[in-house]
């Protein structure tokens, strides 16, 4: 199964066959950050205000996700479906950001910082 964006789709094409395999097609959660996939796993991000006002801004269904936890200091705490979308938001603002949990995701971030460094030209 594969979910597509709406805004990545041209046309729609109204066929006179049946839809094939219609039980084998599962509906797969998407993610704030529009990640879809079957596995979801929770992660929970220390975020300053900048951060804070920026994922707000990319993300807005992010926003019910995010808690104030002191002055200019908020928390983000949501399942995500892959550590691609928000590995790419954590290191364009890797000052603005503490990673809280996993520490699976905290290692997908050094790894994808050390690939950054090696793949440098």
């Amino acid at each position: 199964c594969k979910t597509f964006k709406n805004t990545r789709v041209k046309s729609v094409r109204v066929l006179s066959q049946r839809w094939e395999y219609e039980e084998r097609h599962k509906k797969m959660p998407i993610d704030v950050f529009r990640i879809s996939s079957s596995r979801q796993i929770k992660v929970s991000l220390k975020l300053s205000i900048r951060a804070y006002e920026l994922l707000k801004e990319e993300y807005p269904l992010a926003e019910e996700y995010i808690q104030p936890i002191g002055y200019r200091k908020y928390l983000f705490t949501a399942p995500v479906c892959s550590f691609e979308g928000i590995g790419r938001f954590v290191l364009g603002l890797y000052n603005e950001i503490e990673v809280i949990e996993p520490q699976e995701f905290k290692v997908f971030l050094k790894n994808r910082a050390k690939k950054i460094l090696t793949d440098a030209c």
